[in-house]
């Protein structure tokens, strides 16, 4: 080939390579210009071609599309925008988001993609929020706004969000005073748009009302009110409903005085004088506004004579539907009222039961009336209508699947209904009904939260079990109510015992729960979010569901409820109950089946969420009765389940559980007492148990100011008192719980444990034989007769030896391994005593017999002494010559043999232990 064609075909190549680069495919342009360069290096076209790519390269994807679609009209540019702005890793760099922004405002037109690129750039970018606020300032805000507004629905949306974003504005009152300009703007549009096109403007006046309603509220006058209540009629779409609520709400809220006199002026001078047409409206708001300002709506419904005048309108055959429906959904709405309720069920009972009888369209809402009638409590009783109450519940569960309308109204009824025992008892034995729910709930829309809320709520009465209340609590209940001159009930209705709802949970289970709620859960209120999480911990309470609910995911969806992604669905107190039914599961389930290498769950993901369940629940803080103490109780068991996964675990354990732990070490209550113990000695193996007991330097891993140092070795003297003094507590279970944890803490710390027994705390070793010693007091010639001191709670028919059996394996165990040390610290432990090495409570190197020596200058003399002026030679001689005497008996009087085999083991294990450490004292 020539140079002059050579020359040729690298211009052609070089044309190619651009035309391929413009088009989006810049690896196969790349190697057409390489191509090129081969060819012609010094080709005046093919370095142009060069220079043009590397240059266009420089600049970013983003700006190239938004330029190529703005400027040169190409769709396909701005449908690879959208796909750029639409993947979930693009971050647009600020100086982007500027550029992007002028070309899309200096071209702005009336195109759909042009409405979503403008609107996610905006989103995306505070850069591009700058430069659009920047115009703002300039005084544009008119003609900006008509753009905007004439692009579409997301573009207008984007101004709002830019209005309302601080950072954006370099000045704090021109932001106030261009957020008040936008404000009026979509006043002007609302009050021009008519009811059927007002939703657009409705949705950014919520916005911007729920943001900054004082600064607002004042531009809202007579006019403006009425026509957002206009949007509250119920034939409107349910967003523009959802906006309109807000804005009245938050204008309420401002503006109480001035809001409350046009709502009062425009509901009861339309419902008294009004057309049909204006009584739909009014009744329509009447029903919005009811939960919003309950007092003044139940004072204009109690009007006297309005609830008679309504029924007559109404009874005409010929009246308008829409009329019907609308009343109907005030009367709904009012019957959060007990006034109310009473006047509706005086005055429109027998109506309400002739729409059910007679009208197809309007039965569902109707009956869910009555429902909220006959299900009414009063005070804490249930007022019985079985035989309505039981048609209407045949009549939900009939239309419940015909149709959404009359779905959802079924499924709102049933979620009343099911408030009473009886309806709760029914649902749960209809395996149909259940099934059927379960696969409405599971299949369920974003847009069917009513369906969702019912559903669930439903579900939420038929497994809740009843509130346990202490005899104290009972009492003052009591007294209330007979100081306000009612009778009541304490006691729960018999269809609401724990054995009731507990086959209840089972028959939910059965009919398939879990699957429907990990569901719902992914697209979740924060008041769906609380009803799942509080039908977990009913089902939870029943051990034997325990499993089966960590099998179908429950672990792993309560462990993402506490997740950072989840915070604005939760609320304090259903975080709390989250970790609540959390914790029950992990008392009863092996933490290996759960937290497995495939489920990609660490076991510590679990510990943050059961810490907080140590302190009060926080709702009990605002509260004058006594503080759950079942949860804390719950948490605890779990927590001691978990240390024993592993090391990892128990450390990270350890490290949080003081001090909270320290309060129900000191608690009253046994059970809670009796479970910290427990938890102790799970982490027995952690530095930072043995740490918060000792304070010892050589084993603290953070360095403290000295102040802070003396508070640390003070809490741990008092914690190490508190657990000596626990090993000869009244109760058997506390003894055995703490004694335990002293075997385990002196099998992994036994010199820094005896250092700070000696050091720390005053007559530290007489506390350390004190369980023994009431053992000293029995008669030995006579097995029947009872310790003058035996503690309470005792297990009933079990003899003395056989209760303290337990604690006296875990003391001796403890005593065991320090002496053994002690003696191995001996000058003469050569000649010494050698224990053996079947003992499990003292780890020793393997093939190593002897204990292990204490490191410490003179403790195993110290200790040894120390031990003997407590009496210890004595105290052992006497139990073990008491063991030997009552195991002799026990042999001589026969019993069961499979126990008496395994009182025999643990008896001789004891002697064993005992021997030793006799021996020990006795020889230094």
């Amino acid at each position: 080939m020539t140079a002059a064609e050579a020359d040729r075909r690298a211009e052609d190549l070089a044309t190619q390579a651009l035309q391929l680069v413009n088009s989006g495919h810049a690896v196969e342009g790349a190697r057409t210009l390489r191509d090129a360069v081969t060819l012609s290096v010094n080709n005046v076209r093919v370095k142009a071609a060069f220079e043009q790519i590397q240059h266009d390269q420089s600049i970013h994807p983003l700006s190239r599309l938004c330029r190529s679609f703005a400027v040169d009209h190409d769709e396909a540019a701005g449908q690879e925008a959208l796909e750029y702005l639409q993947r979930s890793d693009v971050a647009i760099p600020r100086h982007v988001g500027e550029t992007c922004v002028k070309l899309l405002l200096d071209h702005l037109t009336r195109i759909s993609s042009y409405d979503q690129i403008v609107s996610m750039v905006l989103r995306q970018s505070l850069g591009a929020r700058a430069v659009l606020a920047k115009r703002l300032e300039m005084g544009t805000t008119n003609e900006l706004f008509e753009k905007f507004w004439v692009v579409g629905d997301a573009s207008s949306n984007a101004l709002v969000q830019t209005v309302l974003d601080a950072a954006a504005w370099d000045s704090q009152s021109t932001r106030v005073q261009c957020e008040k300009n936008v404000f009026m703007l979509l006043l002007a549009n609302l009050l021009s748009a008519g009811q059927d096109d007002g939703g657009r403007p409705i949705k950014g006046i919520a916005r911007l009302l729920a943001n900054d309603p004082t600064q607002l509220s004042p531009l809202i006058d007579e006019d403006c009110f009425e026509t957002i209540m206009s949007h509250l009629d119920f034939r409107c779409s349910a967003e523009t409903r959802s906006h309109a609520t807000l804005a009245s709400a938050k204008y309420l809220e401002a503006s109480p005085e001035e809001g409350q006199a046009v709502l009062a002026n425009y509901v009861g001078h339309r419902v008294a004088n009004g057309t049909d047409e204006e009584r739909i409206i009014a009744f329509s708001a009447a029903a919005a506004v009811f939960p919003l300002v309950p007092t003044l709506a139940s004072g204009l419904f109690m009007t006297e004579g309005l609830v008679e005048s309504l029924v007559r309108l109404l009874q005409p055959k010929t009246k308008d539907p829409d009329v019907i429906r609308a009343a109907l959904e005030m009367f709904s709405a009012a019957c959060m009222d007990q006034a109310c309720r009473e006047a509706i069920a005086k005055h429109a009972s027998t109506w309400l039961q002739e729409v059910v009888r007679t009208d197809k369209d309007y039965a569902g809402i109707a009956a869910v009336i009555l429902t909220k009638l006959y299900g009414v409590k009063e005070g804490e009783k249930q007022v019985p209508e079985s035989k309505e109450m039981g048609e209407l519940v045949a009549r939900f569960k009939k239309t419940m699947v015909k149709g959404r309308e009359s779905e959802q109204s079924s499924i709102e009824g049933l979620a009343y209904a099911s408030l009473q025992p009886q309806v709760k008892e029914d649902l749960s034995k209809d395996e149909a009904f259940l099934r059927s729910l379960m696969g409405k709930l599971g299949d369920s829309r974003p847009d069917q939260s009513p369906i969702v809320l019912g559903g669930l709520t439903i579900v939420a009465h038929i497994t809740a079990y009843p509130r346990r209340l202490s005899e104290e609590q009972k009492r003052m209940v009591q007294l209330k109510a007979y100081a306000n001159s009612k009778k009541l009930e304490v006691e729960p209705d018999a269809l609401d015992s724990e054995d009731r709802v507990t086959a209840r949970c089972k028959a939910v289970l059965d009919a398939g729960i879990m699957p429907p709620l990990l569901s719902v859960s992914r697209k979740a209120s924060p008041t769906t979010m609380t009803l799942i999480v509080s039908i977990l911990l009913s089902l939870a309470q029943e051990q034997k569901h325990r499993g089966y609910l960590a099998q179908r995911g429950a672990v792993k969806l309560l462990l993402q409820v506490q997740t950072p992604a989840f915070a604005s669905l939760t609320t304090p107190q259903s975080s709390y109950t989250a970790a609540h039914a959390l914790a029950r599961i992990l008392i009863s389930v092996d933490p290996s089946l759960i937290f497995t290498s495939s489920s990609a769950l660490p076991a510590s993901s679990a510990i943050r969420p059961l810490l907080p369940l140590l302190s009060p629940d926080p709702s009990s803080a605002s509260s004058s009765a006594p503080a759950d103490l079942l949860p804390t109780y719950e948490a605890l068991l779990a927590l001691t389940n978990l240390a024993s996964y592993d090391m990892p675990t128990a450390e990270a354990i350890s490290s949080q559980m003081f001090p909270v732990l320290d309060t129900h070490l000191l608690s009253s209550n046994t059970h809670l007492q009796r479970a910290s113990l427990e938890l102790v000695c799970n982490t027995a193996s952690s530095i930072h148990t043995i740490s918060a007991l000792t304070a010892s330097p050589s084993l603290s891993t953070i360095t403290t100011p000295s102040s802070a140092e003396a508070t640390t070795t003070t809490l741990a003297k008092q914690r190490l008192t508190v657990l000596l003094a626990l090993s000869n507590a009244r109760e058997v279970g506390t003894r055995r719980a703490a004694t335990g944890a002293m075997a385990m803490l002196s099998a992994f710390w036994d010199e820094a444990l005896t250092l700070a027994i000696l050091d720390n705390v005053p007559r530290g070793m007489e506390l350390v034989l004190a369980p023994l010693k009431p053992s000293l007091h029995e008669d030995d010639d006579d097995e029947k007769q009872k310790d003058e001191g035996k503690r309470e709670g005792e297990g009933e028919g079990e003899e003395e030896g056989e209760e303290d059996t337990g604690v006296l394996h875990r003391l001796m165990t403890f005593l065991h391994t320090i002496t053994s040390a002690s003696v191995a610290s001996l000058p003469s432990s050569s000649t010494s005593i050698a224990p053996s090495s079947a003992n499990p409570s003292h780890p020793s190197e393997e093939g190593d017999e002897a204990a292990q020596p204490f490191q410490t200058p003179h403790l195993g003399e110290r200790t040894l002494a120390a031990l003997k002026e407590a009496g210890g030679v004595e105290v052992l001689g006497r139990v073990l010559l008491r063991l030997g005497n009552v195991g002799q008996k026990k042999k001589l009087n026969g019993g069961k043999q499979e126990a008496e085999e395994g009182e025999e083991g643990t008896r001789t294990e004891v002697l064993r232990l005992g021997i030793t450490s006799l021996k020990a004292l006795m020889s230094s």
